[in-house]
């Protein structure tokens, strides 16, 4: 991305920073990781206390951010349709963190993951199948949706109980209608 801007914010070495990214949680990551290189670089005294891990390196934390990064980012072939929607001035939104990307909004979006749209019935499929994705984009649209938390045993699902509060429902995370997947 090309954007930023630095000002001053009154108090002597204290800056407001805007700067532009096309993914949030890399964009926040990387403001972070400036932050602490930034940090690393000042004369100990003058670093804030905590801002700088102990033990930081900027290479690693640097080949870190790097493999993050490349892990979120979209498929070649989502890219390549999201770049040609930018050059229409079609709006964009990533929904999750397997590429599935709405286009537009209102009566005209369209939901896309690398060459499936939302006309084809194996997106729909694979939302439906997804207990957890299909919460969170009903949750996007304003509709009511019940908590949830995914456990592993009787004593993480009576914390669970605690926190989202009883009555509670208990479903299997690969199965349906009763039946186990296989491999339980």
């Amino acid at each position: 991305m090309t954007f930023g801007k630095t000002r001053s914010a009154g108090a002597p070495g204290v800056y407001t920073v805007i700067y532009e990214y096309a993914q949030r949680d890399e964009g926040i990551a990387a403001g972070e990781l400036g932050l602490q290189l930034l940090c690393s670089l000042l004369p100990m005294p003058s670093a804030p206390a905590g801002s700088v891990p102990e033990g930081w390196q900027w290479a690693v934390a640097r080949d870190e951010f790097i493999r993050f990064a490349q892990r979120r980012a979209l498929g070649p072939s989502t890219a390549s349709l999201v770049r040609a929607a930018e050059q229409r001035d079609i709006p964009w939104l990533r929904l999750n963190d397997q590429s599935l990307v709405q286009l537009g909004h209102g009566k005209y979006q369209q939901r896309i993951q690398a060459t499936v749209t939302g006309r084809t019935p194996h997106i729909a499929v694979e939302l439906a199948s997804d207990k957890e994705e299909t919460n969170k984009i009903l949750a996007t649209l304003g509709l009511p949706v019940p908590q949830q938390e995914l456990v592993q045993s009787e004593d993480q699902a009576v914390r669970a109980g605690r926190r989202i509060g009883f009555p509670v429902v208990t479903k299997p995370y690969n199965g349906n209608h009763g039946r186990a997947s296989p491999s339980a």
